[in-house]
């Protein structure tokens, strides 16, 4: 079997906790060359970008521009609707056989999800850390890994309830309502998804079982066999990571 495409679809929000972190990415993560790995963003549009029609999508470049307009106070909190429509043009028009959907405060290693891919089911893959809320269990938004076929299967499902209902899935937080569908389509949480914390604010409590891993306090470092470092909106830390990587490469070299 050939080697899986992948493609790392990361939300870039235009407001000025997160506002032009993806240029960050660009020049740091997002630079390493990997075969067979495509690095796309997904926004509102706003003042840097045209106005597509409403559920359209242009692409431009590097950054998919969503119909929502994200200058409003509306359009700001409706992540669920751009990422719908980013989704299913994704999985329409990017050839992959995984997509990693994650956040502008995110450090991807590159490479160690390429291998990770590797060992993993084509199909039926909702994976990443595990959380839980009001009945629904569902994987935390800043690090979503879908086959390309359930990835298909959330932009689908989620369209028809949207339509039936456009406040349906804007009740909870973005990542819950995914969950949701993806619960409700029968597509349980994979048991393999992995993320480590970097930051004292996060404590979440991770479901026995799930091969994740957590580490409190602000000291990067790679983990074997870990591709999603979660900083929160520290960018900082992405010239941490970056010495790290260049160290390991040296090693491998």
């Amino acid at each position: 079997m050939s080697d899986p495409k992948i493609l790392i679809l990361t939300i870039a929000v235009d407001i000025p906790k997160y506002s032009h972190i993806e240029n960050r990415i660009r020049q740091t993560w997002g630079k390493h060359s990997v075969s067979n790995v495509e690095l796309i963003f997904y926004t509102g549009y706003h003042h840097d970008y045209p106005r597509p029609n409403p559920e359209e999508v242009i692409r431009q470049g590097d950054m998919l521009v969503c119909g929502i307009n994200d200058n409003d106070k509306a359009g700001k909190h409706r992540l669920i609707d751009k990422t719908i429509v980013a989704v299913d043009y994704a999985v329409n028009n990017v050839e992959c056989d995984y997509m990693f959907r994650t956040c502008s405060g995110s450090y991807v290693d590159v490479a160690e999800l390429a291998k990770f891919c590797k060992t993993i089911p084509r199909t039926n893959v909702y994976a990443g850390c595990p959380l839980s809320h009001i009945g629904i269990n569902y994987v935390s938004g800043a690090g979503i890994l879908w086959s390309k076929d359930a990835a298909a299967t959330f932009a689908k499902d989620a369209a028809v309830a949207f339509a039936k209902d456009p406040n349906i899935l804007r009740t909870a937080g973005e990542d819950v309502s995914i969950g949701d569908t993806m619960q409700r389509a029968g597509i349980p949480i994979a048991k393999f998804g992995k993320r480590v914390e970097i930051g004292e604010s996060y404590n979440y409590e991770i479901n026995e079982g799930y091969n994740t891993r957590h580490e409190k306090g602000s000291t990067p470092r790679l983990v074997r066999g870990h591709y999603h470092y979660h900083t929160g909106a520290r960018p900082e830390y992405f010239d941490d990571y970056e010495a790290l990587i260049k160290q390991r490469q040296l090693r491998n070299s």
